[in-house]
C-alpha cells in the first residue's frame, strides 16, 4: 500500500510486537538535472538519473530483505517520486519527505516510524554498494542496548543513523534537539552528530565506514571495487557501473513522462 498525491492511506504494517525494525529510505527521484548532479560531467544528465534509479534499485531491495514489511521509501519530489517508486521491484511504503533541511527530513523519517517500531534506520542512497550486513549489525546494536547508530562515511558525512524509541523518549519526544543547528552538508557533519548524541546522554556507537558517491572520483572508486566483486545478477548498480545488462534498469527511462501513472 502506498500513499498518493491526493490522500495518505493508513500504514498496513502491524503497531505493535510484530515488527521491532524498520528502515526508511531517504533519497531524490531519479530525475534530469535533480539526482547526481555532481556525477554529469562524467554521466551525463540521462546517465545520473540513471544511476540513482539504479542506487534505489539496490538499496530498498536490501532495506525490504533485511526489514521485510517494515521498509519505507521518503522520497522528494512528490509526486513524481510516488510514480518512480512503481517501478521499483520491492513493494514499499512510500511517502513524500517531509519539508526543511536534512536534519528535519531525518527527524521527520524517525519519528514517524519511532510511533511504530522499536528501533528504526534511516539511510540515503548515496551508498548504494552497502552491504546488508551492516544494516543488520546496526539493528542489532539498536537491539542489544545503544540508543543511536551512526554509520561515517568517508567524506565526514554519515550513511546512516539508527535511533531506538527509548531515545525518542529520554528526550520528550522531540528528536530535534538531535539535529539542530548542526553544519549540514559540510565534512563535519558526522563527527557533528556524534558529539550531539553523546551530549545528550545517549549511549551512542559507531559502525565502520563506507563510502558515498558523490564525486567522480567516488564513481571510480565504486567501479574499481565492483571489478573485484562477483557478479550479482540482481545489482542494478553493478550492471550500470560494469555496463552489462539488467532486466530492470534496461526498461528504466529517464524521462518521467513515460513512467506509469497507476498500479
Amino acid at each position: 500500500m502506498r500513499v498518493n498525491s491526493h490522500s495518505m492511506e493508513p500504514d498496513p504494517r502491524p503497531s505493535h510486537g510484530v515488527v521491532s525494525s524498520a528502515i526508511s529510505v531517504l533519497a531524490k527521484a531519479p530525475l534530469r538535472g535533480l539526482a547526481k548532479t555532481r556525477l554529469e560531467p562524467l554521466l551525463g544528465t540521462a546517465g545520473c538519473a540513471r544511476f540513482q534509479a539504479a542506487c534505489l534499485h539496490d538499496v530498498t531491495r536490501k532495506a525490504a530483505r533485511v526489514a521485510p514489511g517494515a521498509s519505507t521509501l521518503a522520497i522528494s519530489p512528490w509526486p513524481a517520486g510516488n510514480q518512480f517508486a512503481r517501478l521499483l521491484p520491492d513493494r514499499l511504503l512510500v511517502r513524500p519527505q517531509a519539508d526543511g533541511d536534512l536534519g528535519l527530513r531525518i527527524g521527520a523519517a524517525l519519528s514517524s516510524a519511532l510511533s511504530r517500531h522499536e528501533h528504526v534506520l534511516v539511510l540515503g542512497s548515496d551508498s548504494p554498494d552497502l552491504p546488508p550486513a551492516r544494516l543488520t549489525q546496526a539493528i542489532e546494536l539498536l537491539s542489544e542496548g545503544s540508543e543511536v547508530v551512526i554509520g561515517p562515511a568517508f567524506d565526514g558525512g554519515y550513511y546512516l543513523i539508527g535511533v531506538t524509541r527509548g531515545a525518542l523518549d529520554r528526550l520528550g519526544g522531540r528528536l530535534t534537539a538531535l539535529w539542530h543547528d548542526l553544519p549540514w552538508s559540510t565534512d563535519g557533519i558526522c563527527a557533528a552528530q556524534v558529539e550531539r548524541a553523546r551530549s545528550l546522554g545517549l549511549r551512542t556507537v559507531l559502525l565502520d565506514p563506507w563510502w558515498d558517491v558523490d564525486q567522480p572520483v567516488d564513481y571510480e572508486r565504486l567501479a574499481t571495487r565492483l571489478k573485484g566483486e562477483p557478479l550479482d545478477q540482481d545489482s542494478a548498480v553493478g550492471a550500470f557501473v560494469q555496463k552489462r545488462s539488467h532486466s530492470w534498469l534496461d526498461r528504466f527511462d529517464p524521462d518521467p513522462d513515460r513512467w506509469p501513472t497507476g498500479e
